[in-house]
């Protein structure tokens, strides 16, 4: 009996199972690069550029049909489309970022108060709706990318219509 294996499911288990081990042996450090790169702007630069990298990408590559099925707008204009998509995803992701970025530290290093009148659960969560909405937007950013790399059958080359 031969099985076919997940590969999906071991890199995942891999990788979570990795990023336990570091941050039960280096919490602090884990902290601190988390804090870094929300105060830097690094994570949001990279969110950013990525959106909008992808989001051309995919306008350029999937076929006009398929791409008003991911899109939030329907005006009919693909470029108008492409921009109020992109504008849309880069605004959430910044200001979940931002959100992010107060209420984490506030939260776990109390040197700097963004939210005056929170109490400790409100600052968690705070932490936990930046965070469900930066999951939603690399997701469908992910989806993009790889419906432009792969053809999938939701998304079919322009030149094979």
């Amino acid at each position: 009996m031969i099985y076919n294996f997940n590969i999906k499911f071991i890199a995942s288990i891999i990788f979570l199972f990795t990023l336990v081990i570091i941050i039960s042996f280096m919490p602090k450090e884990v902290m601190l690069i988390i804090r870094w790169l929300l105060e830097s702007g690094t994570f949001n630069n990279i969110l950013t550029i990525s959106i909008w990298i992808v989001i051309l990408a995919h306008s350029f590559t999937v076929d006009e049909t398929n791409l008003t099925q991911i899109s939030l707008f329907n005006t009919q204009i693909k470029l108008i489309d492409t921009l109020l998509l992109i504008a849309t995803y880069v605004t959430v992701a910044s200001t979940a970022s931002s959100l992010l970025k107060g209420a984490y530290i506030q939260q776990f290093y109390n040197d700097t108060v963004y939210f005056n009148e929170f109490d400790k659960l409100d600052i968690y969560l705070l932490i936990g709706v930046p965070i469900l909405l930066l999951w939603y937007i690399i997701l469908n950013i992910s989806k993009m990318f790889k419906e432009a790399l792969f053809f999938t059958t939701q998304a079919s080359s322009p030149k094979n219509k």
